[in-house]
C-alpha cells in the first residue's frame, strides 16, 4: 500500500531532473526535432 508514495516521489524527482538537462541541453532539444523533420521527409519521398 505505501509503495505507491516512494514511486511518485521518485518520479518527480526524475522529472525535476530531466527538466534540469533540458534547460542545460535547449540546443540540443532543436536539433534532435530537426532529425525527426529531416525523417518524416524522407518518409514522405519514399512514399511518393
Amino acid at each position: 500500500m505505501a509503495p505507491n508514495e516512494p514511486d511518485a516521489s521518485v518520479y518527480l524527482s526524475l522529472n525535476l531532473s530531466y527538466q534540469r538537462l533540458a534547460m542545460k541541453s535547449e540546443t540540443a532539444v532543436p536539433k534532435l526535432e530537426v532529425h525527426q523533420v529531416k525523417m518524416d521527409d524522407r518518409i514522405d519521398g519514399n512514399i511518393m
